[in-house]
C-alpha cells in the first residue's frame, strides 16, 4: 500500500509552540530554525523586523541623549540639538 502525498507531507509537517515571557528569546530560536533549514521570511516577517529595527534604533538614541543630559555634556550641532530634545519628548 502507498501513502498518498498528502499523507506523507502530514508525517514530515511539524507545528512548534514556542512559550515564555517577553525578551526570552522565542523570536531568536524561531529565526535560528528558519535560518538552518533555509526557510525564506515572508514580507510580514521582513515589515516586523523593519519596524522592531526602527524602534530599537529610536530608543538607543534616547538612551545615549539621556546619558548626554545626565552628564552635562553640550550637543553643539544646532540639528543634532533639535534631534536630541525631540527623542526626550518623546
Amino acid at each position: 500500500p502507498t501513502i498518498p502525498p498528502h499523507r506523507l507531507e502530514a508525517l514530515y509537517t511539524f507545528k512548534l509552540l514556542l512559550l515564555g515571557p517577553g525578551e526570552s528569546g522565542k523570536s531568536t530560536v524561531l529565526k535560528q530554525l528558519k535560518a538552518i533549514y533555509n526557510v525564506q521570511p515572508t514580507p510580514g516577517e521582513l515589515e516586523e523586523c523593519k519596524k522592531a529595527l526602527h524602534q530599537n534604533t529610536l530608543e538607543c538614541m534616547k538612551v545615549l541623549c539621556d546619558a548626554a543630559k545626565t552628564f552635562e555634556y553640550s550637543i553643539e550641532d544646532e540639528d543634532d540639538k533639535k534631534t536630541a530634545e525631540w527623542l526626550q519628548d518623546e
